[in-house]
């Protein structure tokens, strides 16, 4: 898998969206997940909130598994996805767009964060490659 393109877009002084474009070089069969969520506590550093490690992709999008963190997670961010772009696996070689993704957005509840600077990494793998993809997000939520 190769990140063809990944970048923030600003809209405003505040508010800005993030575009990934990942393109699968072969079909993958299976995808584990492993993600950690950490917060900036002043000179310490980023200390972890959440986190979890090994959960499988397929089951969790086939519905066999469950994950309340995953599903908090990505109903931050579902609707900006493209139809089908979250479907059991396998996943087929070729592109999937996930354009303009912007969380936080005012007509939810769910998404108001503490004032503060935060990073989450996320990290794809299965049997055969131990790093299918990685990706580190940092970002400074403002209470607007």
């Amino acid at each position: 898998m190769v990140f063809f393109e990944c970048f923030v877009k600003p809209i405003t002084k505040d508010i800005a969206t993030l575009n990934v474009v990942i393109h699968f070089l072969k079909t993958v069969p299976e995808v584990m997940f492993g993600y950690d969520v950490t917060l900036k506590a002043g000179k310490r550093g980023f200390r972890s909130l959440i986190n979890g490690k090994d959960i499988d992709m397929c089951k969790y999008l086939d519905g066999s598994k469950k994950s309340i963190a995953l599903n908090y997670g990505l109903n931050l961010v579902r609707r900006h996805f493209p139809d089908g772009a979250l479907h059991p696996c396998p996943y087929k070689e070729g592109t999937i767009e996930l354009k303009n993704i912007l969380s936080g957005a005012g007509e939810s509840k769910m998404t108001k964060f503490p004032e503060a600077t935060y990073m989450i990494k996320l990290k794809y793998y299965n049997k055969e490659d131990d790093n299918i993809a990685s990706l580190n997000v940092t970002c400074t939520t403002k209470d607007v």
